[in-house]
């Protein structure tokens, strides 16, 4: 089953599977699967980095998926580890990020919870189609 606390860390996502030689733990690609249980046709893949968050010194990184449903709706999908984060610095980033785009969004995701308005939570989601 999912943990919702380890999706704070969505790039080290592991699960324990049993094999032959017994449990092991394996990475998990979390974007790559929600993008599927979501049903969505990627249309593009980005990383972003912002310079005015550096957790450990270095400039959070985030891993943006951007594409449609097969009913049209464009999806804007952020992921980004959330060791200390800074709310105030993300919600700057975030937003002049979207004023870079040519369209609207129809929905917008990120794992975690965001200061952002217009984000929305893909954690409770997520749970959901995996269970479905």
């Amino acid at each position: 089953m999912l943990q919702l606390d380890k999706m704070e860390h969505p790039f080290a996502y592991t699960l324990e599977v049993l094999t032959d030689d017994g449990p092991k733990e394996q990475t998990v690609d979390l974007v790559e699967t929600f993008n599927y249980l979501l049903g969505l046709d990627v249309h593009r893949l980005e990383s972003w980095e912002n310079e005015h968050d550096k957790p450990k010194g270095k400039p959070r990184r985030y891993r943006v998926v951007k594409g449609q449903d097969r009913s049209g709706r464009r999806y804007l999908v952020v992921w980004r580890d959330m060791t200390d984060l800074n709310p105030k610095a993300e919600r700057e980033f975030l937003e002049a990020r979207l004023k870079q785009e040519k369209e609207p969004f129809d929905q917008m995701f990120v794992n975690g919870d965001s200061a952002t308005p217009g984000f929305e939570s893909l954690d409770g989601l997520f749970k959901r189609l995996m269970t479905e």
